[in-house]
């Protein structure tokens, strides 16, 4: 029988727990013991503050033991956590209370709990959202002592909100079932025991840290080597440490982390390490890049790194999490003929080549596969008529099994979820037996008959000299009646101009508008987890347009008709 949400509380290790990066280079130690010391002193305070059954409370701590006692704590009063991203992940500070009052707004909760440093702003936050009452922020006393009652559990065992790269974020409501469900599924697909230590750098709000990287282990008793992503960002060569010399065996990243950490790799310290341990690098959240984990693996495999410990994933908040992955074998790319790529049509593979410890030439040409479906999970691929569609058929991914939650909070209309199903918006297709995604449907067009996918746009925009590797977005859709392909830059050379257009008038065809825009840092809207706000950002291209702020156009090309062979005129 799979271990419940709960279940560690009963017996607590004193050996094991919550390990936090201190501002020096050392881990300040929490044993689960004194968690769940800690968790029976935050649920009589709950109480004391009148949070009851079925009340939802918001979470905003940057990280660390009093995040994860306080939302044990709020489950044990019978009560739905949702955690809420702190304001150091937003550029400024009125963006930050904007966002945090929307969600404070839809979520309702009856009580804020925060860090003590960040009582001020998120008590703005909730005045804004026009809460009763304000945030508070409480810290055991070292001598609180408690009883520890558990209420009967809340129908939801988690309120995830979205992060928002498809507009308005809104919150997924995930029922015991689907969360107990997920990282039991999680559990088994990597065979963890109790041994395992996780090493984590990602945001304790983000369906993937959250989950991935604090609730699974917690669940597993098993420890935790838990970094800021501050502190990451800072010196990314501290989480490789935890590999390295400290036996972290398990982590979770968006490729992001694996191509910083290879970028910014201290090779004066490869001497001192040794990866042979490192047996699992979940690799999701966003499209994966071929170039990253080889980079990395080829890097890291004379100090015993292995390319087959990545595990490629695919999954997303409304499922709880993960939905499929790999299981240890070596990762696979496919190389595709993206001008041949159409909805409903044979993925045009051209090659399928093993990702091994080999950077792969013209990554953005290449899609990683993420592996099989997890105990409990599915996912089918279907035409626009939600038709089943054969193996190695383009479509989009519908995702199902015990994970899939509930529904958004507070929603009318489905949205998407049917009978224990999500449509996700994604594409995808499957090939011999991997599911391989493409990208979102909402970020595409339509050129020539085929469809070309933001992502993929982006990912060779990016290459071009003169742009900047993440600072480069790609917006698709339909602008005054015309098929647009929109580029938007940070900081852009201006000689790259020319090789944009050319690139982009190549993948789009000629019967799209194409065009560039550039500002400074800062421009593009990007969720917390770092995507692309694309539909944000393209509604209000629709309303009140981009340029402005420091904004410019490079240039707008309007699409192109022909006259006759060979003739291209401006329309």
């Amino acid at each position: 029988m799979a271990d419940g949400l709960l279940d560690w509380l009963d017996s607590p290790r004193a050996d094991a727990g919550i390990q936090l990066a201190d501002e020096a280079d050392g881990f300040e130690q929490h044993s689960y013991e004194e968690l769940a010391a800690r968790v029976a002193a935050t649920s009589g305070w709950l109480r004391d503050a009148g949070v009851r059954s079925g009340d939802v409370v918001a979470l905003v701590y940057t990280s660390g033991p009093s995040f994860v006692a306080t939302f044990t704590a709020v489950l044990c009063v019978g009560a739905t956590p949702t955690p809420v991203a702190p304001p150091t992940y937003f550029p400024d500070r009125q963006q930050y209370l904007r966002r945090t009052a929307a969600i404070l707004a839809a979520a309702a909760p009856a009580l804020v709990a925060c860090d003590p440093a960040l009582e001020a702003i998120v008590g703005e936050a909730a005045q804004l959202a026009r809460l009763e009452r304000p945030a508070h922020a409480w810290e055991p006393r070292a001598d609180h002592s408690a009883e520890l009652v558990r209420a009967r559990p809340a129908e939801l065992a988690l309120l995830q909100f979205t992060s928002g790269s498809t507009g308005t974020p809104r919150g997924v409501r995930v029922g015991w079932s689907n969360l107990e469900a997920n990282i039991d599924a999680i559990r088994r697909w990597l065979a963890m025991g109790r041994d395992d230590v996780t090493a984590m750098w990602i945001p304790i709000y983000h369906d993937m840290g959250l989950i991935g990287c604090v609730l699974t282990p917690l669940v597993n008793r098993s420890t935790i080597l838990m970094l800021r992503p501050d502190q990451f960002i800072r010196d990314p060569n501290r989480w490789l440490d935890c590999f390295g010399r400290r036996g972290a065996t398990l982590t979770a990243s968006p490729r992001f982390g694996y191509a910083y950490s290879r970028r910014r790799l201290a090779a004066d310290r490869l001497e001192d390490w040794d990866f042979s341990d490192w047996r699992v690098a979940i690799v999701g959240a966003e499209r994966i890049d071929a170039g990253a984990l080889g980079g990395l693996a080829s890097a890291l495999g004379a100090r015993g790194f292995r390319s087959s410990a990545f595990r490629p994933a695919y999954g997303l908040a409304e499922a709880t999490l993960a939905v499929t992955g790999t299981n240890g074998e070596e990762p696979v790319a496919a190389r595709l003929r993206w001008d041949e790529l159409e909805f409903g049509a044979d993925a045009p593979a051209a090659e399928v080549r093993p990702l091994a410890r080999t950077e792969l030439e013209r990554p953005a040409d290449w899609l990683v596969g993420c592996g099989r479906p997890l105990a409990g999970c599915g996912y089918s691929i279907v035409d626009d008529d939600r038709q089943p569609l054969p193996d190695g058929r383009v479509g989009e991914i519908v995702a199902h099994g015990d994970s899939v939650a509930a529904g958004y909070h507070r929603h009318d209309t489905a949205d998407g979820f049917e009978g224990g199903s999500f449509t996700t918006g994604d594409a995808g297709f499957t090939l011999d037996g991997q599911l391989f995604v493409i990208g979102r449907l909402g970020d595409s067009l339509k050129a020539g008959g085929r469809s070309v996918f933001a992502e993929d746009l982006e990912a060779k925009v990016a290459g071009v000299d003169g742009l900047k590797r993440g600072h480069v977005a790609a917006l698709l859709g339909v602008h005054d009646s015309h098929p647009t392909a929109l580029i938007l830059t940070e900081d852009a050379a201006p000689e790259s101009a020319d090789r944009v257009r050319r690139l982009v008038r190549v993948e789009a065809g000629d019967d799209a508008r194409i065009v560039m825009l550039n500002g400074p840092r800062g421009t593009i809207e990007r969720t917390t987890s770092g995507k692309p706000r694309r539909r944000v950002m393209w509604r209000r291209l629709e309303s009140d347009g981009l340029a402005g702020g420091g904004v410019s156009v490079v240039f707008d090309e309007l699409p192109r008709v022909r006259t006759a062979p060979g003739v291209g005129v401006e329309r």
